[in-house]
């Protein structure tokens, strides 16, 4: 199962192990906040639905969170996979049954936003993708269902503007939107910052190795111009040794016979 969903979401295809550490902190950095607002809010809207009699929403409320908190909490030996998609998992269930519960008077399109797009920081885009339109066609149907009288409705449950519960699950559940929304672009700015500053460093040190090799190129070419002067140096001095050779071994039999070069040159030898 694990292997499909990987190959679908192209988990473990070119990734790089510096995406997948900053996945891993960015998940480290919003479970806390996530797990604390998360909390306050499920018990508020599982107190608003037992005051409306609606026992089923508590329930399914309180156990996508307590699944969420077993699977995702901190130091579960759990994969951070399976980890992102248990949270994804309870803020879409817990989105859905908010709006089925009360509509668009309650902060299930918010929370769907948010699951949106923390699937797309931790699943990649094939992900977020699929959840949008997960999200659009669930959000879809619970429309038209509630426009045609299909899902039963009762004004007093949309009156949440008057429900102080109402109010202070909104406030936590915008809280825990909108420190999921800061924080994944902040995990892609850290990531761009630290690539660039490596790569500054390494462009630094390729510019020392280039002057480093320019410098040995130049001394390299200073020993071959040496190398070729006294190379021509050796030659004119072997030149000359041969030419001194040659006018001793000329001048040497006259010496002998004591005759001179001028008596030689037009006698017959």
């Amino acid at each position: 199962m694990r292997d499909r969903l990987n190959a679908f979401f192209k988990w473990d295809r070119d990734e790089r192990p510096e995406i997948i550490e900053a996945r891993q902190r960015f998940f480290n950095q919003v479970l806390y906040p996530f797990l604390l607002f998360g909390l306050f809010a499920v018990i508020m809207g599982c107190l608003q639905a037992s005051k409306h009699g609606q026992w089923g929403f508590a329930v399914l409320y309180a156990g996508s969170y307590f699944l969420f908190l077993l699977t995702a909490r901190p130091g579960a030996s759990y994969s951070l996979f399976f980890r992102s998609l248990s949270l994804i998992f309870a803020l879409v269930v817990i989105s859905i049954l908010i709006l089925i519960r009360i509509g668009l008077s309650g902060v299930g399109l918010e929370l769907l936003i948010l699951a949106c797009a923390f699937s797309s920081a931790m699943l990649g885009k094939r992900a977020g993708f699929f959840l949008v339109g997960i999200s659009v066609l669930a959000a879809a149907i619970i429309g038209v269902g509630m426009v045609t009288g299909l899902v039963p409705i009762r004004p007093e449950r949309m009156l949440t503007s008057l429900s102080p519960l109402a109010w202070g699950t909104t406030l936590f559940a915008l809280t825990m939107v909108c420190v999921g929304v800061v924080m994944i672009p902040q995990m892609f700015l850290k990531h761009l910052i630290g690539s660039l500053t490596l790569l500054e460093g390494h462009a630094a040190e390729l510019e020392r190795s280039n002057t480093s090799l320019m410098e040995t190129i130049k001394a390299r070419e200073n020993a071959e111009k040496a190398q070729r002067e006294s190379e021509e140096r050796f030659r004119s001095i072997t030149e000359q040794i041969t030419e001194t050779n040659y006018e001793f071994s000329r001048r040497e039999p006259l010496r002998k016979l004591r005759w001179t070069e001028r008596r030689v040159v037009g006698s017959s030898l």
